[in-house]
């Protein structure tokens, strides 16, 4: 089941793709190990979502291990004989979270800059809020993307491949830019910047995070 299936996937999706369903195929691959795919029948499908969901698998994750299954069946033209009687689980039907108002977010950044063990995590939010990066863009963002002549950034990791793209430097990012990678040599040119930032950065941040929000010293 798994070795043809992914080498056909391969050429044909993203790497990460790749690595996705590499990964969800493992234990579609036990559970039916030995099976005939034109023998798996919908009550098949069933007890494998009902083994999953007792071992904690989250319906999100189930649902993607189904959908493997599923390209895998449609190949090799026997998933018609289940897929009427085959019924995904409900994904995250949780709240939507709160937005925060601009007060909000300033008294998080400034109480969280109270810390030197919570800088890492502080420089990355008001990164996030600055330039709307997704968690992932920022894991993988280096000093090297950050051009200051230009007055740009480069996300070259992303969840999507539109996700990669530049973001344009105020005249007060560039600044910031300035002031966080002052000392830093070639050697750290490709190290992470939220595991890099000095110190001395974290007056720069609360400014840099008052001048986003618009918010004036004493509103909170």
């Amino acid at each position: 089941m798994r070795i043809k299936f992914l080498e056909d996937r391969k050429p044909h999706v993203a790497e990460r793709t790749y690595v996705l369903e590499r990964n969800l195929l493992s234990p579609l691959r036990k559970f039916f190990s030995g099976r005939v795919l034109l023998r798996i029948k919908a009550e098949d499908i069933s007890a494998y979502q009902h083994e999953r969901r007792r071992a904690g698998i989250a319906g999100r994750t189930l649902n993607m291990e189904i959908g493997v299954l599923r390209r895998i069946m449609k190949r090799a033209k026997t998933w018609s004989i289940a897929a009427e009687d085959v019924k995904l689980d409900r994904e995250n039907t949780g709240d939507i979270a709160k937005v925060l108002t601009r007060e909000e977010k300033l008294t998080l950044f400034e109480t969280a800059a109270m810390k030197e063990e919570w800088l890492v995590v502080y420089c990355a939010a008001v990164l996030a809020v600055s330039t709307t990066c997704r968690g992932i863009e920022l894991k993988h963002l280096r000093w090297r993307d950050v051009d200051l002549f230009e007055r740009c950034m480069v996300i070259r990791r992303s969840k999507t491949q539109a996700g990669h793209r530049n973001i344009p430097q105020t005249p007060m990012h560039s600044w910031h830019w300035h002031a966080c990678g002052s000392g830093l040599n070639s050697s750290v040119r490709a190290a992470p910047i939220i595991m890099s930032f000095p110190p001395a950065s974290k007056t720069l941040w609360t400014q840099l995070a008052r001048k986003r929000l618009g918010v004036q010293r004493g509103a909170a």
